[in-house]
C-alpha cells in the first residue's frame, strides 16, 4: 500500500475540487474523501463521503452518486464497537495531522447485501479539514496467512510432541534442522545437531554402509518402503555411549520440485537389537556350550565351499564324536555330562583361529571348520592337538571325569557339495572308532594335493 500521496497539499482550496477527483480516479486503489460530521460541541462524531474514486465505487456495489453523502458509520462496515474506534482514529488524524494506517481489518459490505467477512487495510491522511482514505482488501493474503501459522502450529505441536526424533539434512550432508524430542532420546539439545555432518553422528564401523545407501537413495536406486527407506545405525548419545537407532528417511524437495536434502525421523532400538540377537544366538547357537548349531555350521561349510579358494589354501573339515559318552552319563549323570561337553568345546576353541568354527552338531558329535589350511597334514595336526587336550581330566560334581575323542579329518574339493565332505568326514571318524577309539583319521579327497 502507499503512503499518504505525494500530492495532498493542506494549502489545496474547496476550488481545487475537481482537480482532486481527477487525481482519486487516477490510483487504483479505492480512494475517498471524507469530511467530519460534529456534534454540538464540535467533537467528530462520524464522517461523511464527500469525494471518491471509481475503484471505491466499484468496490462497494455502488455509483457514485449512492456513495457521495453516505455516512461512514451507516455503511455498518465493521462492528458497532469497532466502527466507533475508527471515527476515534480517524478525528485523531484531523486533529495531529499524522497520518493512520491499520491493518487486517475485519469488516463487510453489509449495506449492499454482502455480509461476507473481508479483511482491510486503511489508510487515512489529513487533506485539509477532511481526510483522504484508501484501502486494500487483503483478505486472501489474511486467510494465507491465518493457514500457514495454522499449518506451523500444527507442524510445531507435531515436531515438539512426537517421540520419534525429526531431523533434516541438507545435500551436502549437514543436519540443518532436529525436533526437541533428540533430548529426551540422545541427550542432544537440538541446536547441538544442527551444522554437524552425518558423518559425525554415524558409528566409524557403519559409516561405508551408510554412505553408500545414502548414495543408493539420492540416485533413486534404493529401494524404499511406502515412501520411506529404513536403515539402521548407530548414533552417539551426548554422553559418549552409541545407541542404535531405525531411521525412517524421505527424500525432501524444494518449491521447483528439486531434491534439496532429506527428512529422517528415527527412534533408539537398543532393545529390539539386543532380542533380536538373542533369537539369532538361540537360533544359531547351542545353549549348552555356546558352539554352532548344526544349521549354522552347514551354512558357514556352504558358503566358504562355494567361493573361489587361493592356490594352497584350502577348507578343512574334522567330524569329532566323545568316545563312550553314554557310559559317562549312565555312570556321572547328565550334569555331568553337560560340563564335559562344555569343557570339550572351550578346549577346541582354544585351539582353532578366530577364522575357524566350531559346532556341536549332535549329543556328543562335533564338526570343525578350519580356513586357510595348506594341505591335510595341517590339519590332521590340529585334529592330533584337540585329542590330547580332550583327554585332559574334567572337573565334574563329585571328582572328575577323563574322556577321548575319535576325529576323521578331510579337506574339501573343489565344487564339492557339503552333504559330501560332511560324509566322508564322519566316515573318517567311524573309522578312528573302529581302529580302537582316541584317534585321529584322514579321509583323503582325490581332487585335493
Amino acid at each position: 500500500m502507499q503512503a499518504s500521496p505525494d500530492w495532498v497539499d493542506p494549502s489545496i482550496a474547496p476550488a481545487a475540487q475537481p482537480t482532486i477527483r481527477q487525481t482519486l480516479e487516477a490510483l487504483l486503489d479505492p480512494h475517498v474523501l471524507l469530511d467530519p460530521v460534529r456534534d454540538d460541541d464540535g467533537r467528530t462524531m462520524d464522517f461523511v463521503h464527500a469525494e471518491a474514486n471509481e475503484a471505491a465505487c466499484q468496490y462497494n456495489g455502488c455509483s457514485r452518486d449512492e456513495l457521495i453523502g453516505k455516512r461512514l458509520l451507516a455503511m455498518n462496515l465493521m462492528s458497532e464497537s469497532r466502527g466507533a474506534r475508527m471515527v476515534e482514529a480517524l478525528a485523531q488524524v484531523l486533529a495531529d495531522s499524522e497520518p493512520l494506517t491499520r491493518q487486517d481489518v475485519p469488516g463487510s459490505l453489509d449495506w449492499t447485501g454482502d455480509d461476507t467477512v473481508r479483511y482491510l487495510e486503511f489508510h487515512a491522511a489529513r487533506l485539509e479539514s477532511s481526510l483522504l482514505f484508501s484501502w486494500r482488501d487483503v483478505s486472501l493474503a489474511h486467510h494465507m496467512r491465518e493457514s500457514l501459522a495454522e499449518s506451523e502450529r500444527h507442524y510445531r505441536l507435531l515436531a515438539e510432541n512426537v517421540s520419534d526424533v525429526v531431523v533434516k539434512v541438507g545435500l551436502e550432508g549437514t543436519y540443518t534442522w532436529a525436533s526437541p524430542s533428540i533430548t529426551d532420546m540422545l541427550g542432544w539439545a537440538p541446536e547441538e545437531w544442527i551444522g554437524r555432518a552425518t558423518s559425525d553422528m554415524t558409528h566409524p564401523d557403519d559409516l561405508e554402509k551408510f554412505a553408500a545407501e545414502r548414495s543408493s537413495l539420492v540416485a533413486g536406486d534404493l529401494r524404499v518402503d511406502h515412501g520411506a527407506w529404513i536403515g539402521r545405525y548407530r548414533a552417539p548419545a551426548k554422553d559418549g555411549t552409541w545407541h542404535w537407532i531405525e531411521t525412517h528417511t524421505r527424500l525432501a524437495h524444494d518449491d521447483e520440485d528439486r531434491p534439496d536434502g532429506a527428512v529422517v525421523s528415527f527412534r533408539v532400538i537398543d532393545r529390539d537389537v539386543e532380542r533380536e540377537g538373542q533369537l539369532e544366538r538361540r537360533a544359531n547357537f547351542d545353549d549348552l556350550t555356546g558352539a554352532l548349531k548344526r544349521d549354522g555350521a552347514m551354512a558357514r561349510l556352504g558358503h566358504l565351499s562355494a567361493e573361489p579358494s587361493d592356490p594352497g589354501s584350502h577348507v578343512a573339515v574334522l567330524f569329532a564324536d566323545v568316545d563312550g559318552f553314554k557310559d559317562i552319563n549312565d555312570l556321572w549323570g547328565h550334569a555331568a555330562g553337560d560340563e564335559i561337553l562344555r569343557a570339550l568345546t572351550a578346549r577346541l576353541r582354544g585351539i582353532v583361529r578366530s577364522s575357524d568354527s566350531v559346532a556341536r552338531i549332535g549329543g556328543d558329535e562335533f564338526l570343525i571348520i578350519l580356513e586357510g589350511i595348506h594341505d591335510v597334514a595341517e590339519a590332521a595336526s590340529m585334529a592330533e592337538r584337540m585329542r590330547i587336550v580332550a583327554s585332559e581330566p574334567v572337573s565334574i560334581p563329585g571328582g572328575s571325569a577323563r574322556v577321548t575323542l575319535s576325529i576323521g579329518v578331510t579337506l574339501v574339493a573343489p565344487g564339492e557339495t557339503v552333504d559330501s565332505v560332511v560324509d566322508r568326514s564322519d566316515t573318517g571318524m567311524y573309522a578312528a572308532k573302529r581302529g580302537g577309539r582316541n584317534q585321529v583319521v584322514v579321509m583323503p579327497s582325490g581332487d585335493v594335493a
